[in-house]
C-alpha cells in the first residue's frame, strides 16, 4: 500500500477496545452483521475501514489528514475518561468537555451519518437550513460556506465541511446534561458501528427542519462495557424519562428494564454491525 494510502477507521479503534478482548497480542471484537444469520469475529485493526475516506482532496499529506489527526488526539485521551470514571466515580468537568469533542467526532465518522450530511448538502430544500444550523454558533461563517457549496462539486464537499459540523456539534453537546449509567447485573453494555444514539421525541414536529441533534431528543452513547452515557438538553421540556431526575455527571445503577431498552436502541440504530461486549464463539441465529 502506498504511503499516500491509509486504512481509516469509521469507528475508533480505541473505542472498540472498550468492548474487545486480547488474544496473542491482538485486539478482537465479536459482532453480528445484521444482514447475516451468524456472529463473526474481527481484528479491531481491520474492522470497518475505508482507504482515505476522511482525506481532503488538496494540500500536503498533513493538511489532507487533518480530520485523522484531530481524531487521533481525541482517541489518545479517551481511555483517560474511562479510567477516571472507574476511579473517581464521576465525570469530571475537564473530561466532560473532552467527551463532547469525542462524541461529535464519533457522530461524524459512521457511514449512515456521512450519508445523512451528504443528503442535506444535496437537497435544495434543506441545504440553506442545514448551513444555517451548523453555523448558528458562528454566523460569520455562513456566507463563506454558502459560497463554497455553490462553487464546489458535491462529491468533495463533505470532507471540507465536516470540521465545521464537528465544531457545531461540540457547542450543542456542551448544553446537554450528562448522566453516567452503570450496566445492570454485570451484563455489560453493547454498542454498534454507529454508536451515538439520537432518540427523537415522539412530540417532535416532523414538518419542521430536522436538526442533527434536536432539542427534545434523548442521547445515548455506550462509553465502554461498564458505562453508558445518557444526555438531554437542559432546555428540553417534552422528554418524559426518569433518567432526567438523576444527578448529573455521577454514576447511577439502572433497572433491568432500562438496560434492556438501551441495548435495544443499540440494535435498532442505523448501523451495519451490533458489537458484543465479550468474546462470542461463532453462533448461528434463528432466521
Amino acid at each position: 500500500m502506498s504511503h499516500l494510502s491509509q486504512k481509516q477507521h469509521l469507528i475508533s479503534q480505541v473505542y472498540l477496545r472498550q468492548f474487545g478482548y486480547k488474544r496473542e497480542n491482538q485486539w478482537y471484537i465479536s459482532v453480528w452483521e445484521k444482514s447475516k444469520n451468524s456472529t463473526d469475529e474481527f481484528r479491531i485493526v481491520d474492522f470497518n475501514t475505508e482507504i482515505n475516506i476522511f482525506d481532503l482532496p488538496i494540500g500536503n499529506l498533513e493538511e489532507r489528514r487533518h480530520f485523522e489527526s484531530k481524531s487521533k488526539f481525541l482517541e489518545d485521551n479517551y481511555s483517560i475518561i474511562i479510567k477516571s470514571l472507574i476511579h473517581q466515580k464521576r465525570l469530571l468537568p475537564k473530561h466532560k468537555d473532552l467527551l463532547c469533542h469525542f462524541l461529535a467526532n464519533m457522530y461524524c465518522r459512521p457511514m449512515p451519518n456521512r450519508e445523512l450530511i451528504q443528503s442535506r448538502l444535496k437537497n435544495k430544500n434543506f441545504k440553506d437550513a442545514f448551513l444555517s444550523e451548523i453555523t448558528m454558533f458562528n454566523e460569520n461563517n455562513l456566507k463563506e460556506w454558502k459560497e463554497f457549496t455553490e462553487l464546489t462539486p458535491l462529491n468533495i464537499q463533505l470532507n471540507f465541511i465536516i470540521g465545521q459540523i464537528m465544531d457545531y456539534l461540540i457547542c450543542v453537546l456542551r448544553n446537554f446534561t450528562f448522566v453516567i449509567l452503570k450496566d445492570y447485573d454485570n451484563r455489560g453494555w453493547f454498542t454498534s458501528d454507529n454508536p451515538v444514539i439520537i432518540k427523537i421525541n415522539e412530540n417532535e414536529n416532523h414538518n419542521e427542519y430536522p436538526y442533527l441533534i434536536p432539542l427534545d431528543c434523548e442521547l445515548y452513547f455506550p462509553l465502554s462495557s461498564q458505562f453508558c452515557l445518557f444526555g438531554f438538553h437542559k432546555s428540553s421540556t417534552h422528554i418524559k424519562n426518569e433518567l432526567k431526575n438523576l444527578k448529573e455527571n455521577l454514576i447511577h445503577n439502572v433497572t433491568e428494564q432500562i438496560h434492556d431498552m438501551i441495548c435495544k436502541l443499540s440494535i435498532q440504530n442505523d448501523s451495519q454491525y451490533f458489537i458484543f461486549n465479550q468474546e462470542i464463539p461463532q453462533t448461528f441465529l434463528d432466521s
